[in-house]
C-alpha cells in the first residue's frame, strides 16, 4: 500500500508543506541558522506552509 509521500500525485503539494518530522524541523533549522523552539513556534503562528514558515523566520 502506498502512503501519501510514496504517492507521485502529492509530491508537489508535500513540497509546499513543513511537517512536524524531526529531519524536517532539523533542516529547517540548520538552513535558517534558527533554534528547533524558533522552528516550532513558527510553524505553530503561520501554519505549515514553508514559504509562509520562511518568511516568518526571516523576520524574527
Amino acid at each position: 500500500m502506498a502512503t501519501s509521500g510514496d504517492d507521485p500525485k502529492k509530491k508537489k503539494q508535500d513540497g509546499k508543506l513543513v511537517s512536524r518530522q524531526d529531519h524536517e524541523r532539523d533542516y529547517l533549522a540548520k538552513t535558517t541558522g534558527k533554534s528547533l523552539a524558533e522552528i516550532e513556534k513558527a510553524i505553530k503562528a503561520v501554519g505549515p506552509s514553508r514559504e509562509k514558515v520562511l518568511q516568518y523566520l526571516k523576520g524574527k
